[in-house]
């Protein structure tokens, strides 16, 4: 009797022990229940998702350009897309040459109507809209008009030298240059201080530098070979220019004329 009462024993010993472990482990949804807090606490802690960022607004712009599409030439205005054309010159003579005001609020361009002076070619300045039309230049054969970045002056060619004139006419033009070679296409660079311009005539063009005030003259091509010049926002000049010893036909250079380099591509900036 007594092995068989031990044998009891011992067998209800280890169902109470198997029955208490599993009647004491927590359940699934136990654990579930216990996790959620520290679920919820390290999501608390997360960063929040950035927001979606708007794609930046277009810039407004308004393109000028000059078309003889009404029988002469006239200069017209538009949006970037084509749309809201506006005639800004409407006059029987040629109006072309249009150049912006650095702040968009007026324009220049170069007209042979009927004036005072009984014609000619000079140029005038209006609003952006066409309205307080004036001419701005007395110099006949007056060409390629040129505001400076801070919107001071313009530079332009006439009679075959560079001139500088007060962008409000409150002081007379200055012949900048009063050589005997052809000048014509003159650029202010983005700080307002220098002028690029073309010399020659058009068997062969090369390409100078001088201050805004004419002085410090620097002769930087001298092959003949350049067809025109404009500043680069980060103040080089490009140009096209046939020039096989740096390889290039676009090719940009320091204002010095230094450092000639292939700029790439076909057309112009």
């Amino acid at each position: 009797m007594k092995p068989n009462t031990l044998a009891i024993v011992i067998s209800t010993l280890i169902f109470s022990l198997i029955f208490a472990s599993c009647g004491g482990a927590p359940s699934s949804a136990a654990f579930a229940a216990e996790a959620q807090p520290a679920q919820a606490a390290a999501a608390a802690t997360e960063p929040p998702a950035p927001a979606p960022t708007e794609a930046p607004a277009p810039i407004p712009c308004t393109i000028a350009f000059d078309s003889d599409r009404d029988g002469n030439r006239e200069v017209y205005t538009m949006g970037p897309d084509g749309s809201d054309l506006v005639n800004l010159s409407k006059d029987p003579g040629d109006d072309f040459e249009p150049a912006w005001a650095p702040d968009g609020t007026q324009i220049a361009f170069v007209s042979n109507r009927a004036n005072e002076t009984e014609g000619g070619q000079y140029i005038y300045v209006a609003n952006a809209d066409g309205s307080a039309l004036h001419r701005l230049t007395e110099e006949n054969s007056s060409r390629m008009p040129d505001w400076s970045p801070d919107g001071k002056r313009i530079a332009y060619s006439a009679n075959g030298d560079i001139y500088v004139i007060a962008a409000d006419g409150s002081s007379p033009s200055v012949n900048l240059t009063n050589s005997p070679e052809e000048d014509v296409n003159p650029g202010w660079s983005p700080d307002s201080s220098r002028i690029a311009w073309m010399s020659g005539s058009e068997g062969g063009w090369n390409i100078f530098v001088m201050d805004g005030s004419g002085g410090t003259r620097q002769k930087l091509t001298d092959d003949g070979k350049v067809s025109d010049v404009q500043w680069s926002v980060d103040g080089q000049l490009f140009t096209h220019w046939d020039n096989q010893e740096a390889g290039c036909f676009n090719c940009v250079m320091d204002a010095d004329g230094k450092n000639i380099k292939d700029a790439g591509g076909k057309g112009e900036i």
